[in-house]
């Protein structure tokens, strides 16, 4: 008898717990403000070096922040097709190349006097050679 209500007090304990959580999720979903740009991304430390040179769209501009985003693909780290386990009878084998994981990252970037703005040259296949990249200031930066 002894064993039985422990294991009820057990259950109940744990359904009390997964519904507080469940409960404390929804008021912080409702708590945040619905927005059409994406917010700033909380990983940023995705990044393993400094940033000296960021290619990425530009999706507003809020005095001297702009905020950009940018899209990263890489592939997850997988096993080779010889580790792989063979598939179940009439399924299909599954591909030896994985699918690569791409994931948005968005920032503000904090611009100052010396933060300097370059377009991205372009390349003409008939020229030789790579156009001079156009210089630009902050004013010439549009969103989009």
């Amino acid at each position: 008898m002894s064993l039985k209500k422990t294991f009820v007090l057990f259950f109940v304990f744990l359904a009390s717990v997964a519904f507080f959580f469940s409960i404390l999720s929804l008021t912080k979903q409702k708590n945040q403000p619905s927005s059409s740009l994406p917010s700033p991304s909380q990983n940023i430390l995705f990044f393993t070096s400094p940033i000296n040179n960021l290619s990425a769209k530009v999706e507003k501009i809020e005095g001297d922040t702009i905020i950009v985003s940018k899209e990263f693909s890489y592939l997850p780290s997988s096993q080779g097709p010889e580790f792989m386990a063979p598939p179940p009878e009439g399924a299909n084998p599954p591909t030896p190349f994985p699918t690569p994981y791409k994931q948005t990252l968005t920032f503000k970037v904090k611009t100052t006097p010396k933060t300097s703005f370059a377009r991205e040259g372009f390349f003409t296949p008939l020229l030789f050679n790579l156009q001079p990249t156009p210089t630009m200031s902050f004013a010439d930066i549009k969103a989009g």
